[in-house]
């Protein structure tokens, strides 16, 4: 009996051991506003800020030193206070930078947007985009978050040194740049055909007294065809 507790004891005691020496992975995968197109050039920093210690079936971490004596209000890293709120991952990153440390692993996304960080022991990890260059440019800077490694969900049984992460962004809004409007030539008018003025009176065609004339002539050229007439009938006579 004694045998088998010591067994038992020695067992768990490996199996602990070997969790805590097994190392992992995170996979940092930077896709734009329709998931389906990766942003190349982005930068991203790592820094483990937890300890932690793994069993079969549960997982206890522990704040690294430097933070915990850094800043006293911290909430437990075992509660999900500090690993779902995204303000401690802001708050963390304050105290990284103030600090003046520089051992953060540092990679840059590739064509698809994807980039590791390899050998990574349990813990939970400090992730934010320090820089970028290309068609990250185009993109606002991704928001500091918080990863555990190992990870598993709750319907799964085993522990994931395998991890996903995906960096939240958003397109730059393109500013609205108020182009200079040309200076549009004048088009020259049109050349007006000169309206000539209307005569005087007694000049133009349409005048009234050219009329009345004209009226008078007629009726002269008739009255005296009619006395020429009636004298050439007296003479007959």
């Amino acid at each position: 009996m004694l045998l088998a507790v010591s067994m038992a004891v020695i067992c768990g005691f490996l199996q602990v051991q070997a969790a805590e020496s097994q190392r992992g992975r995170i996979e940092i995968v930077y896709l734009c506003g329709s998931g389906k197109t990766g942003i190349q050039g982005a930068e991203f920093s790592a820094v483990q800020v937890a300890d932690a210690k793994v069993s079969q079936g549960n997982i206890v971490y522990t704040l690294k030193t430097e933070y915990r004596d850094a800043d006293k209000n911290l909430p437990d890293p075992m509660t999900p206070q500090f690993r779902e709120n995204g303000n401690i991952a802001g708050e963390l990153l304050d105290l990284y930078q103030k600090s003046g440390r520089n051992d953060a692993w540092i990679q840059k996304t590739n064509s698809e947007g994807k980039t590791v960080i390899s050998d990574c022991p349990a813990g939970i990890y400090l992730i934010w985009q320090s820089g970028g260059n290309g068609e990250s440019a185009g993109y606002e800077t991704a928001l500091p978050f918080l990863a555990e490694l190992p990870f598993r969900e709750s319907s799964e049984k085993s522990w994931n040194w395998e991890r996903q992460v995906y960096p939240k962004t958003a397109e730059k809004a393109k500013n609205n740049v108020s182009l200079t409007q040309e200076a549009v030539p004048s088009v020259p008018s049109q050349k007006q055909e000169a309206v000539p003025e209307r005569p005087e009176r007694g000049q133009g065609t349409g005048d009234e007294s050219g009329m009345w004339g004209y009226f008078l002539l007629s009726v002269g050229a008739v009255a005296g065809l009619f006395l020429i007439r009636r004298h050439r009938s007296r003479t007959r006579n």
